[in-house]
């Protein structure tokens, strides 16, 4: 399984470490793939990463100064990125936004670092319906069975 790409749009490192450190602390579930964590620090830089990696997870910080650029983001992953998933991170002050934020595609919004377990798990399941780069259509139809294990070769 490929490393789970996650692009973290946030202000300062804060919520990365908390990330992390979650990450590590995988629930009974199946066990997650490798992180690769992806910091950046602006809307812009955000979507630069997302058009090299455009079935990424998006983990976007929404603060009340860049909420405007936050909302913005998670549209553009909605609209240009239809193979990528987003949710949001925020201070509990900004949890009337929820419903905004869901409305614009994203599956999770978490106002604390202490509940980033959810928003992990469902970059996991993100990253395990991931296919491998390279695959031709066949491949991609036998990977895609119930029974892509016991392919014909």
């Amino acid at each position: 399984m490929r490393a789970a790409e996650v692009i973290l749009c946030e202000r300062t490192s804060a919520w990365a470490v908390a990330w992390r450190r979650t990450w590590r602390l995988a629930g009974a579930g199946p066990p997650r793939p490798a992180l690769r964590l992806i910091e950046t620090r602006s809307a812009d830089e955000c979507r630069e990463e997302l058009a090299a990696r455009p079935d990424a997870f998006v983990v976007v910080e929404l603060t009340p100064e860049r909420c405007d650029a936050a909302l913005d983001l998670l549209l553009h992953v909605a609209e240009q990125c239809p193979l990528a998933r987003s949710g949001v991170v925020a201070s509990r002050e900004l949890a009337a936004y929820a419903l905004l934020a869901r409305e614009l595609g994203a599956l999770d919004f978490v106002t604390s670092p202490r509940r980033l377990a959810g928003l992990c798990e469902l970059a996991a399941r993100h990253a395990a319906l991931r296919r491998p780069s390279g695959l031709s259509l066949r491949e991609q139809i036998w990977a895609d069975l119930p029974w892509a294990s016991r392919q014909r070769q």
